[in-house]
């Protein structure tokens, strides 16, 4: 067998495993993906893909600690976000707008900073006048629990425990208004 034919064997070869390789990473993208949407109806921390009930999600800047216990019967959002993130600079001045507007409604609102240092995250929200509770998740333990892909993403949990919405990026304030509204309703 000669030197180009070994080459273009070898080749071939190394072109069909790629090929094989390529082929289950977008199929294990799509199912990754697509998973989240075909699951049957759940309690909310399930269905979102979050911890149990009575879990703990966190400790806010503050020194609160907040759990899915505290939540229970209450219509509540939690927005992943972080600092270096654009459309989250774009998306949390509106948020703090729509939870003060729908406070009245008995609607909490937790931001959950993903990744970033108590300092990194205290100055943006003191730099912006944003005084909603702020859980870190340094380690994006909690962002990994609630399948969190994309910055930012907000979840809505109404109060019987559906989730209404989930929001994968930034789809501008009126898109934010309905998710809302969906809380209530």
């Amino acid at each position: 067998m000669t030197t180009r034919r070994r080459i273009l064997i070898l080749l071939l070869g190394a072109a069909g495993l790629l090929t094989l390789c390529v082929g289950a990473t977008v199929g294990a993208v799509a199912i990754w993906t697509l998973a989240p949407r075909l699951a049957p109806s759940a309690p909310a921390a399930a269905a979102a893909g979050g911890p149990e009930t009575g879990a703990t999600l966190g400790t806010d800047l503050d020194g609160h600690t907040w759990t899915l216990t505290e939540l229970e019967g209450r219509p509540y959002v939690l927005s992943f976000w972080a600092s270096w993130c654009g459309p989250c600079r774009e998306e949390l001045p509106e948020m703090q707008r729509l939870a003060g507007e729908f406070a009245s409604k008995g609607v909490v609102v937790i931001l959950i900073n993903d990744g970033e240092s108590i300092d990194q995250a205290q100055g943006y929200l003191r730099e912006r006048g944003l005084t909603l509770p702020c859980i870190l998740d340094r380690t994006s333990q909690l962002g990994r629990r609630y399948r969190v892909r994309a910055l930012p993403t907000t979840i809505m949990v109404a109060s019987d425990g559906r989730t209404t919405a989930r929001m994968e990026g930034w789809g501008g304030p009126e898109h934010l208004r309905r998710a809302f509204e969906t809380l209530v309703d």
